[in-house]
This record gives C-alpha cells, sequence and structure tokens, in this order.
C-alpha cells in the first residue's frame, strides 16, 4: 500500500509540473480483448475452485472487454509527450473444463457387462470491473499529415466489482443435469477470497494522429499476483489487447516565451 501511495503521488506530480501547457484533453474508449492467466501449478486450477479431472482439459481463453475514460496530452517538445489517462475497464477470462470417463458393470439380470460414460461440462466467464490510471511516454513522428507514435509505461488499477457467470452439466446413464452458476467476485486477501483488488504491469503501444483524433493499439501485462491465495503459489495475473480511439481538444502544443 505504501507503494501504490507513492506512485500515485509522483504521477500526480508530473501531471501537474506540466499542467499549464496541457493543451490537450481528451475522451477515450475502446474495446479490449482480456484474459486471466492463471497458474497451472496451483491446488485447484479453476476459478471455481474445483479441481479439473485428471482426465479431463481445462481452457482460459480471452473474453472481450471495454474501456472508457479521460486523458491529457502533456507536452515536452514536438515529438515528446506523457499521457496519463483515468480509465473504466473490465477485464477477466474464459473458463471451459470437460471431463469423461467410460466404466463398466455386471448385470445380474441380463448376465452382460454394461458399459456406461459419465462426463461433465462447465463454462464460466469472470468479468472484473477496474478503475485504472494509466502514464505513458509517447514519442512521436510526423509522416506527411499524420503521425505515428509509440508509448510506453506503467499503469495501476483497483478492482472495485465483479462477477463469475456460467454454466455446469452432468452427463450420467444418459441423464443430464443442468446447474447454473452466478455470483460476485470476493475481494481480499483471506483464504475465502478470490481476487486482490490491486492490479498493475506495463504497457505498450503503437498508433496514429489525425487532426483531433488518436487511433492506437497496445498490449498491457500485468505484474501483480491478484490471486487472494498464495499458499500453494496460486498465481492470477491480467493481461490486455486493448483498440482505443480519442478524441482531443486543444493543440497540444508548448507555449513559447
Amino acid at each position: 500500500m505504501k507503494n501504490l501511495k507513492r506512485i500515485t503521488l509522483l504521477v500526480f506530480i508530473l501531471i501537474s509540473v506540466d499542467t499549464l501547457k496541457a493543451q490537450k484533453f481528451g475522451i477515450i474508449g475502446g474495446l479490449d480483448l482480456t484474459k486471466m492467466s492463471i497458474s497451472e501449478n496451483r491446488i485447484s486450477s479453476s476459478p471455481n475452485g474445483i479441481s479439473p479431472s485428471p482426465n479431463g482439459e481445462s481452457k482460459y481463453k480471452h473474453t472481450l472487454g471495454h474501456h472508457i475514460g479521460i486523458t491529457l496530452d502533456i507536452p515536452f517538445s514536438d515529438r515528446i509527450s506523457l499521457q496519463p489517462a483515468l480509465l473504466y475497464s473490465t477485464k477477466g477470462v474464459k473458463y471451459e473444463e470437460s471431463y469423461s470417463y467410460s466404466s463398466s458393470y455386471y448385470d445380474y439380470m441380463t448376465g452382460n457387462y454394461i458399459e456406461t460414460t459419465t462426463s461433465s461440462e462447465s463454462t464460466l466467464k469472470i468479468k472484473a470491473s477496474y478503475l485504472e490510471l494509466p502514464v505513458n511516454l509517447k514519442l512521436s513522428f510526423p509522416i506527411g499529415a499524420i503521425k505515428v507514435f509509440g508509448a510506453f509505461g506503467p499503469y495501476l488499477a483497483w478492482g472495485f466489482s465483479g462477477s463469475i457467470k456460467g454454466e455446469s452439466s452432468y452427463n450420467y446413464f444418459e441423464e443430464t443435469e443442468k446447474t447454473s452458476i452466478e455470483y460476485g467476485i470476493a475481494w481480499g486477501t483471506s483464504s475465502y477470497d478470490m481476487l486482490r483488488r490491486l492490479d498493475y504491469g506495463i504497457g505498450y503501444g503503437l498508433g496514429i494522429e489525425l487532426n483531433s483524433f488518436q487511433i492506437g493499439a497496445s498490449y498491457n501485462q500485468g505484474l501483480a499476483n491478484i490471486s487472494a491465495n498464495n499458499d500453494y503459489g496460486n498465481s492470477i495475473k491480467n493481461s490486455v489487447i486493448r483498440l482505443s480511439v480519442t478524441y482531443f481538444v486543444g493543440k497540444g502544443k508548448i507555449k513559447e516565451d
């Protein structure tokens, strides 16, 4: 928590120093392709706490999210600027688990062995909402009427809500039992919780600027282990592939004396 306060204070200092030079204020939004990388070394690697069958298969897939917020473009020169933002973003993962096995039993009525197959399938989608503060250093290169830029920087995020939704089915003796799953994410640091609220990481991006619009693509890799229970080496980390569109107001030029 001390490190979070120090980093946040540094961010606001950097922003306040050049606020008078910042002539570009923007509205930013877009789509995210998100995934939670969940360690396979855990005692339980499924998000709902149920260990997959050794005869089965579990997969973690990307899921669609979004982000929206405000941003500043604070110029240091014609090519270098600082671009902090305050975003509402959603992150998560789609989890699929399936297993099946065959067995047989002796039917005394017919005197034959009867083959049976038992199978189970589960699909869960985790969706977590974050308040996110990315701060990117941007390097721009003019090419004709457009500017091409690259960006790099850290982010901080704070989880405040979320849900887990899905369904499971169990098939046995040609009978199918289906169950719906829906509950909220338990945030905290105890063994009864699921995710820690604090997330942080690093982002890389490329894009173009044309007049008042900026279009960018970026990849954010979470560095924080957001698993609430780390007793058995559990690890959950966010990753996001992001496509953003920003509309700026102002010229964003440094005032000359």
